[in-house]
């Protein structure tokens, strides 16, 4: 990789609170550190993910997995992984910049003088707050204005330079002053905040934040594909161990995906990979050195999974059929 290259660090958490079982129960209190959020109402454990993306590449390399209770302080695990990751990246990668792009569940005075002392770009959401509401107010009423006009949402972007009273100094935060429009409903407003120190257009800064939605999609595909939200045990340490144990047959899809590039499955999501590629009904018969698998003639994806076992290094023999002695239930010695 040359020394131009764009890394970026992307920190998450879940969109919704993990709870005990896949049907959306809600985590009792005899599991180890299910705490209680106001927000969501009841008791519940939050992953928090890293993800990495190089350059304009859409595809998100997923490097961290943690289970951290409902009401957890982010910076008290949260910096030292930011340190770790930007010192491996800048040892990896020399000359790189890199951006570090947090949700607003990081957003902590220690965090963002941290993110400064590693010299790197970083945008970070901000929850928003009296002042800062107040501040862009006269955007807001031209948002409206215009969503009227227009009759449909519409969005006023700026900056203004804001400290609270604890950070250290001044920062540029960006505001989408943002105005939402439903048939038949009362306008919404819905503003926005990021505290960045990009000097960039306000826009172009805005949507290279946005792309942290991306790593929300990649949430959903591990609790609904790979069962991230699997959390029914009642010690923290096994349900730790069943986040990790999604996170690595993520990782094991994504270095599937890349012997899928060029085919229709390049850019598929995991749920795709595991139905046409891995819940395959077959017959399995071992030997001392070999495993062979026996694919029903009817199997739609057959050119597909000759193309990722080539690509993998497995041998694939075709025109092999299920012997007639198996198909009717019997056994070979």
């Amino acid at each position: 990789m040359q020394s131009s290259a764009w890394l970026c660090v992307t920190l998450v958490r879940s969109v919704s609170p993990l709870t005990s079982t896949a049907r959306s129960t809600p985590p009792t209190r005899q599991q180890g550190f299910s705490t209680f959020h106001g927000h969501y109402g009841t008791n519940c454990l939050f992953p928090r993910l890293g993800f990495l993306t190089v350059d304009n590449h859409t595809e998100q390399h997923l490097f961290a997995a943690r289970l951290r209770p409902g009401t957890s302080k982010e910076p008290r695990v949260s910096v030292a992984l930011i340190r770790r990751t930007v010192a491996a990246l800048k040892q990896s990668v020399p000359g790189a910049t890199i951006l570090v792009r947090l949700d607003a569940g990081f957003a902590y005075p220690r965090l963002l003088d941290v993110l400064d002392e590693l010299g790197v770009e970083y945008l970070v959401g901000l929850p928003r707050n009296s002042v800062l509401t107040r501040r862009i107010a006269g955007h807001m009423l031209k948002a409206h204005k215009l969503a009227k006009d227009m009759e449909g949402t519409y969005a006023v972007l700026d900056s203004t330079m804001y400290a609270t009273k604890a950070w250290t100094h001044d920062r540029r935060v960006i505001f989408k002053a943002e105005v939402v429009t439903f048939p038949g409903r009362l306008h919404r407003d819905n503003p926005r905040f990021v505290v960045t120190n990009i000097s960039d257009d306000s826009i172009r800064t805005w949507d290279r934040y946005a792309m942290r939605g991306e790593s929300e999609n990649r949430i959903k595909e591990l609790k609904h594909a790979l069962a991230l939200g699997l959390t029914s045990c009642s010690s923290y340490a096994a349900n730790q161990f069943r986040v990790m144990t999604s996170a690595m047959a993520y990782f094991l899809f994504q270095e599937l995906g890349c012997s899928l590039v060029g085919t229709e499955l390049e850019n598929a999501q995991v749920g795709t990979l595991r139905m046409k590629l891995i819940k395959v009904a077959v017959m399995v018969r071992e030997r001392s050195r070999r495993i062979l698998l026996s694919f029903p003639r009817s199997y739609p994806w057959q050119d597909l999974w000759r193309h990722v076992a080539d690509r993998v290094g497995l041998m694939y023999v075709s025109g092999l059929t299920i012997p007639e002695k198996l198909r009717s239930g019997g056994r070979i010695a």
